[in-house]
């Protein structure tokens, strides 16, 4: 007979095939301790294409930042100062402005995309994109086969920090918790 651990990591197995096979938005997490772990595991066992959301965003950003003629040191200082700073609003400004190009790039492919370090998201106060990539791998006539997050969750078994559970509460059905066991191929 299975154990509880044993059975929730064949649950996943399933589903992530599954979803790897039919295409599918899923918002994976792992505790922090396990997150490289989780991403190795996943790209080891499935053909999934991953995004670094971080490269995209400061890439999409640092291009904005040329248009606008903006000192890249600046945006970087804004990075670190209080959230009704000026520096702060302005840095947000180009966030905005840089997520079409940030759409864009991943916006189409015919395999499933790996996001990591999702938790950029929620940082900027940007998960609408989640919504907006899920409606794309719903949608009849899409260019996205799939998309999983993986985002970190607290070190307890199933709670993700309370800002990203906030934000993430449009995404519960589609949300998946990843075992260690899992994780750990036991």
């Amino acid at each position: 007979m299975l154990k509880p651990e044993e059975v929730d990591a064949r649950i996943l197995e399933n589903r992530l095939r599954r979803a790897e096979r039919e295409g599918a938005f899923l918002i994976l997490t792992a505790s922090a301790t396990h997150l490289d772990a989780a991403e190795a595991q996943l790209l080891a066992r499935f053909d999934l294409e991953r995004r670094d959301l971080n490269k995209v965003f400061l890439s999409a950003m640092r291009e904005q930042a040329v248009k606008s003629k903006a000192d890249w040191n600046v945006v970087l200082d804004a990075h670190n100062a209080a959230p009704d700073s000026r520096g702060a609003q302005n840095l947000m400004i180009l966030v905005g402005r840089s997520m079409p190009e940030i759409e864009r790039q991943l916006s189409a492919s015919n395999k499933t995309l790996l996001l990591v370090n999702s938790d950029v998201l929620t940082q900027y106060g940007r998960i609408d994109l989640l919504e907006r990539l899920r409606d794309r791998v719903w949608s009849t006539n899409n260019e996205l086969h799939g998309v999983w997050a993986l985002m970190k969750r607290d070190n307890s078994e199933y709670s993700i920090p309370s800002d990203n559970m906030r934000a993430l509460a449009c995404f519960r059905n589609q949300l998946t918790h990843v075992p260690e066991n899992w994780i750990a191929r036991r």
